[in-house]
């Protein structure tokens, strides 16, 4: 297309232009004119409209701190998050007074843990949203110092953990985890929201365990089974009491109604117990197998074998449950079991070569011991101890300090039947002149009867392990043992002898046969040495420990409840499971001169490291 030129030489556009009606153009005339008329309107710029809240922040900072202390702490968490203006001056450190005189006003509120500041604090005791996904929930992980859902614990839980593990095992589990109950002992969930209904079943629980310790220790006698506060607190008239409305008051005085129905309830608690061991007795026994041979019609020798059938097999629950009485019914925990492996390894270098077989291995119960072993009513799988339930659980039924496990409900799980054992002993029980198939723990005990291994004599002229099978020759350093320590030293010092040479080599000693000087040091050095005292101030709360010595446990009750003068059976009291646990203690020894007894010079060099059961 050509380009077209006007006469000025300008260039003219191509385009066509519009044909413009004589109505537009009076139309357009008459916009400009008016536009050309309207009067020009001065520009003036505007302003934000303030918030109310602006003009506190020009006021002096003494006044305006002084007004901010009075607000409630999450009304100030709030106005921190309003403006940039005001989380600058809330968050700086000159207002740390603001935030502490605002949780002052808080009743009941625990005071702010050190490595922590009160604006976090106050977010995590009072902010409703999730720490990690801002959900709302009223789930506070304290050990942690946050706030998650169900949603998150999933996921996020099982990292925290692995911090807090780290963390203990990185100082060697001595700084960090003291800091740790320190810290969040002091952060109790009832004095934060002490009127939850869920709060309340906590602290009457507190009250009902409080009620089954003086209950266990008004009783007298030892042998009584008494269940741990899991399971009282289980019992429906506890639920009953600890579940009453808010309004109704329930304290220590209220459990006292319960106190005529408690032989029933412990005694129902038991046979439930018997039941349960019943079961893991009569699935435990092996089936046994004998060859049968004969000679055929040829002449030549034939045989199979035939399994006879399950002992227990067509027995009814009375006549199973009157086997688990047996003396020959013995049980082995698991837990206990393992962990006494791992002790030996560690500690088999603190002794003499002559002292190494002081700590035993396994441990072996009777009935109706065994339902009082502490591990029954433990919760401290492998997990738990790399760090799931490493933090002490607000629950006074529950709390165990140090967090290393926390209490269950009483459980046979953890136990196994002891075959070896059970044949051990009836061997000694026909060394005792008792019927294995009859004869019971308790017709043991009223024996007093004692037991010497041979085997571990030494010749007293030779100064050499005796070999002969008679009693004529002088020996020394012989140990002396009641029936069950006899049963267990058998088996772990020589479990590899057939049971049959017990006989042989256990010599059974009547109780004429020891004077009273050497029953007298033999209790002595039983009180010194065997690990079956307990505290009785501490039994069913989180400082209960494990039976120690009888002067750990005096030395313990001097240091930890200021008792100079203990009383036996009232400040302190031998375990349940006593006549059990002396066969985990060291050997006594005595030398045998002339067919006379006497305390051998062979003793014990230190005390041993103090093992755990809990």
């Amino acid at each position: 297309m050509e380009t077209e030129f006007n006469t000025s030489g300008a260039r003219r556009s191509t385009r066509k232009r519009r044909k413009v009606s004589s109505t537009d153009a009076s139309e357009q005339t008459v916009t400009q004119e008016q536009t050309v008329e309207a009067p020009t309107k001065e520009f003036r710029p505007t302003r934000k409209r303030k918030g109310k809240l602006n003009s506190l922040l020009s006021m002096p900072l003494d006044i305006l701190f002084e007004i901010l202390g009075h607000l409630k702490p999450y009304d100030l968490l709030r106005l921190a998050r309003t403006t940039k203006d005001f989380r600058r001056l809330l968050m700086s450190k000159s207002s740390i007074s603001v935030w502490k005189a605002s949780l002052r006003e808080v009743p009941g509120l625990p005071p702010c843990p050190p490595g922590m500041t009160e604006p976090a604090w106050t977010n995590l005791v009072f902010s409703p949203q999730c720490t990690y996904c801002l959900a709302t929930t009223r789930n506070i992980e304290w050990r942690f110092r946050a706030r998650v859902c169900k949603s998150c614990s999933k996921t996020v839980l099982g990292n925290l953990r692995d911090r807090l593990y780290a963390s203990y095992f990185l100082f060697d589990g001595q700084e960090e985890p003291e800091t740790l109950e320190d810290r969040f002992q002091r952060l109790p969930l009832m004095s934060l929201i002490a009127n939850r209904p869920d709060t309340l079943v906590l602290k009457r629980k507190g009250f009902a365990v409080q009620f089954l310790r003086l209950y266990r220790n008004r009783s007298v006698n030892v042998a009584d089974i008494i269940p741990d506060g899991v399971d009282f607190c289980n019992f429906e008239p506890v639920q009953e009491l600890c579940r009453r409305p808010v309004e109704v008051e329930v304290n220590l005085d209220s459990f006292a109604a319960i106190l005529p129905l408690l032989p029933d309830l412990i005694h129902a608690w038991r046979e439930k117990a018997d039941e349960s061991l019943a079961a893991l007795l009569k699935k435990s026994v092996p089936r046994t197998r004998e060859v049968v041979s004969w000679v055929d019609e040829d002449n030549e020798l034939c045989s199979r074998v035939e399994w006879k059938p399950i002992p227990y097999d067509g027995m009814t629950n009375a006549q199973v449950l009157g086997k688990l009485k047996l003396a020959t019914a013995a049980f082995t925990c698991n837990i206990c079991t393992i962990r006494r492996r791992y002790y030996d390894a560690i500690f088999e270098p603190w002794y003499d070569s002559d002292d190494s077989d002081e700590v035993s291995n396994s441990q072996i119960f009777f009935y109706p011991q065994v339902i009082s072993h502490a591990c029954l009513t433990r919760d401290e799988s492998v997990v738990d101890w790399i760090g799931w339930e490493f933090y002490e659980t607000l629950d006074p039924s529950l709390s165990l300090k140090g967090g290393l496990s926390k209490r269950c409900s009483w459980s046979s799980s953890r136990l196994s039947l002891d075959v070896q054992a059970g044949n051990i002993v009836a061997e000694i029980l026909q060394l005792a002149e008792l019927d294995p198939a009859t004869a019971t723990p308790h017709d043991m005990d009223e024996l007093h009867l004692r037991f010497a291994c041979l085997r571990c004599s030494k010749d007293a002229d030779e100064s050499e392990p005796y070999q002969d099978d008679s009693y004529e020759r002088d020996m020394t350093d012989m140990p002396l043992m009641k029936w069950r320590q006899a049963v267990k030293h058998y088996k772990d010092s020589h479990g590899g002898y057939s049971v049959k040479d017990l006989r042989k080599y256990f010599m059974k000693i009547e109780g004429i046969q020891l004077d009273d000087d050497l029953k007298a040091a033999e209790a002595d050095y039983r009180n010194q040495w065997d690990a079956v005292w307990q505290c009785m101030h501490c039994r069913d709360t989180p400082q209960e420990k494990s039976p120690s010595t009888l002067r750990k446990a005096l030395e313990h009750i001097r240091t930890s409840h200021s008792i100079t003068s203990s009383v036996l059976n009232t400040d302190y009291c031998k375990h349940p499971t006593h006549l059990d646990l002396e066969s985990s203690g060291p050997l006594f020894c005595v030398s045998y001169i002339a067919g006379d007894f006497s305390v051998a010079d062979r003793q014990p060099a230190d005390d041993p490291p103090s093992f755990s059961l809990f």
